[in-house]
């Protein structure tokens, strides 16, 4: 059985959406490709908590290969859309 971490996650995945209530994970050397595939992973990872810290995430996607710039970049773009904000700072929620 594949190593998970306390996500839940395997510990080397490649996260692609195919629909943004849908988040398929695959154990391949992957990278998150854009914003919406971070959103999935904010997502799964909040699943059982409505906030998430933001350092958490951004753990999470330099786990999975994504530099902590580019994860910040993609939740000030989340922050844009009207998708995510910040109720408390440093925490992330997702706007359902």
């Amino acid at each position: 059985m594949d190593q998970l971490d306390p996500d839940g996650l395997p510990a080397v995945a490649e996260v692609t959406v195919r629909s943004p209530e849908e988040l398929v994970i695959t154990n391949t050397d992957g990278q998150l490709k854009n914003p919406d595939d971070l959103k999935a992973l904010i997502r799964h990872m909040s699943s059982d908590e409505q906030v998430i810290p933001i350092p958490r995430v951004i753990d999470k996607a330099r786990s999975l290969g994504t530099d902590r710039e580019q994860t910040w970049v993609w939740i000030q773009r989340l922050y844009r859309r009207g998708e995510a904000y910040e109720p408390n700072t440093g925490d992330l929620r997702l706007v359902k």
